[in-house]
């Protein structure tokens, strides 16, 4: 008797607030207050289920079904152990370099399946659990592969299971969206041109996505066609699409999921530098809503590039993995502590604004140690009487987010 499984891909999302309201002050001898309203969202990961399948070969089965998510899956099913082995540093794909050799024999057929939009494929003597956790990492460490479908399907037999992709678009429609991609890899490099360190490409890329992707549900929301082509997608597409860029600066990075507390399951990278692993959630960076475009100088949230494990979990649980992913514990790459703006004081971040004001700057950021320091630091709202003495006339313009600690101010001269 064999059995087959259906497994079902597909990604939903879901709102979750990342900010607090947003006022915004005119300082023009009387201060009036409006509101801006800014809003993260992430990803809700769907599971369906059927009693059949159609469009496969007749062969005696029982239907069964899987939770598999993309591409790591949130149900709690027993995993196949895979050997492991240490990754050569300068390879791209991390979970492929993890992978003992037998192992990687499959992930190759799997992938060589994939690439040629094959309908079928038989891996002999591998079980359809080991097939499943081998296709996670194949989808974990290649972005490009933007035809894989939202679900597939497995029959498993005596000594071998019969692997089914299902894809979004035909070898011909594949054929005619490549072009596409690849010019807009090119504009996007371009664009970025050539920083002078991997933190900086890093950086550079994260920015890049923020300012060229909105955040809205598709159809091609799950792959690299919806950020880099469309510029429209959730956080798959987001991180698919900073992972793609970042392979084609020969930075490795790992796409990661898992979910936030209190609002649902999620997806990430975790991104090599100079040898360390770092946490970067470029979703949660974009500032920008559909009814608010912010300017260059404050639509981008670094409190999520290069995050330590030890801040980045604070609202998060990453998802039981096959493999596991790299421990991030460096924090010297941390954004605001690089660039003096993590404050451990009321009167240091007081100072540091004033200073901002009277020198002629317009804009001002800072993350505040602990909770208590950044709800004072809002509550006696230091910045609309500093500009008032700083002579400052016009727009002031303040985001709080409150997960991260980070207080942003914005002025416009009138």
């Amino acid at each position: 008797m064999s059995k087959r499984s259906t497994h079902v891909l597909t990604v939903s999302s879901r709102p979750r607030s990342r900010h607090s309201q947003l006022p915004i002050l005119l300082v023009t001898g009387m201060l009036s207050l409006l509101f801006l309203y800014m809003s993260y969202t992430c990803l809700t990961f769907g599971t369906e289920t059927s009693g059949s399948v159609t469009g496969f070969p007749d062969l005696p089965f029982d239907t069964v079904t899987s939770g598999l998510t993309d591409p790591i899956s949130t149900a709690d099913p027993t995993p196949a152990t895979i050997d492991t082995a240490v990754a050569p540093a300068d390879d791209l794909h991390y979970f492929y370099n993890q992978l003992s050799a037998e192992d990687k024999e499959v992930y190759d057929q799997l992938l060589t399946c994939l690439q040629d939009h094959t309908e079928e494929l038989t891996l002999t003597g591998t079980s359809s659990e080991k097939m499943e956790a081998l296709l996670t990492c194949v989808l974990s460490d290649h972005p490009e592969l933007f035809w894989m479908g939202s679900s597939y399907h497995s029959a498993s037999l005596v000594g071998s299971t019969v692997f089914y992709p299902t894809y979004n678009r035909t070898a011909a429609q594949v054929s005619a969206a490549q072009p596409l991609v690849d010019s807009a890899l090119q504009t996007a490099q371009d664009t970025i041109g050539q920083p002078a360190s991997e933190y900086e490409t890093v950086k550079a890329v994260y920015e890049y996505i923020v300012r060229t992707v909105d955040y809205v549900s598709g159809d091609d929301d799950q792959n690299i066609i919806s950020s880099l082509v469309d510029h429209a997608s959730v956080c798959a597409g987001y991180s698919r699409g900073m992972q793609l860029l970042l392979q084609q600066y020969g930075i490795q990075s790992i796409y990661t999921t898992g979910t936030v507390i209190d609002s649902g399951p999620h997806a990430w990278l975790v991104v090599r530098i100079d040898g360390n692993y770092y946490n970067v959630d470029v979703t949660f960076a974009d500032r920008n809503s559909e009814n608010d475009v912010m300017p260059d100088m404050i639509d981008c949230n670094y409190a999520y590039l290069c995050v330590p494990d030890d801040l980045f979990y604070q609202d998060r649980l990453q998802d039981p993995s096959y493999l596991s992913v790299p421990s991030c514990t460096q924090e010297d790459l941390e954004y605001y502590r690089m660039n003096d703006h993590y404050f451990t004081s009321y009167d240091e971040a007081a100072a540091s604004m004033e200073q901002n004001l009277r020198s002629g700057e317009l804009f001002w950021e800072g993350q505040f140690d602990t909770p208590e320091l950044y709800q004072q630091f809002i509550d006696s709202n230091p910045y609309s009487t500093l500009a008032i003495e700083s002579g400052i006339s016009g727009t002031f313009r303040t985001v709080m987010d409150d997960d991260a600690r980070i207080v942003t101010c914005y002025y416009t001269a009138a």
